[in-house]
């Protein structure tokens, strides 16, 4: 679940199926959006100026056999939302199968996440251009699920931002 900070008055759920859903709080109704890659959302992030939703894919197989069986691949989809009608500006795939956690910088010119290898021994922290999520920097984590990305910033704006990423058991990293 993450609030639009553009307004805090509509959020975004990760269903981790099939779709996510935008709902305006309050309301009964929600728009489903239905990722073009193959695979559940499993989290999301809007930009800052409310504008765009990044949907991470994937999932974890229960069993490594079903491992390529159907859409088993970490992707990244960004959705234009300021329309009537969400629209898909871009989508790529990563290394892993599954997009644990997504955030975007400041300025919505970069986004971050972390995808976990299929026995979650390994992972990637991946910073993409917003705009046509090309690679910017991958870095190889030890495998613990990633829990949630952040940047973080420093007073003095000469500083370059770092990213802290929470994992499960209290464990936090900084890159």
């Amino acid at each position: 679940l993450r609030v639009n900070p553009a307004n805090n008055k509509s959020c975004s759920v990760a269903i981790k199926s099939g779709y996510a859903v935008l709902w305006d709080i309050g309301e009964k109704n929600f728009k489903p959006i239905y990722p073009d890659l193959e695979g559940p959302v499993n989290c999301v992030a809007f930009s800052n100026d409310g504008s765009r939703l990044a949907l991470g894919i994937g999932f974890y197989p229960l069993h490594g056999a079903l491992w390529g069986t159907r859409g088993d691949e970490a992707g990244v989809e960004i959705w234009r939302i300021d329309e009537e009608e969400p629209a898909l500006e871009a989508s790529t795939k990563l290394p892993g199968v599954c997009t644990d956690c997504i955030a975007w910088d400041r300025n919505d010119y970069e986004i971050a996440c972390v995808t976990g290898s299929l026995y979650q021994k390994q992972g990637f922290l991946i910073r993409l251009n917003a705009g046509y999520l090309s690679p910017v920097k991958f870095i190889e984590t030890e495998g613990v699920m990633a829990r949630n990305i952040e940047y973080e910033y420093f007073e003095d704006q000469d500083s370059p931002e770092r990213l802290v990423v929470g994992y499960g058991r209290g464990l936090l990293n900084s890159y």
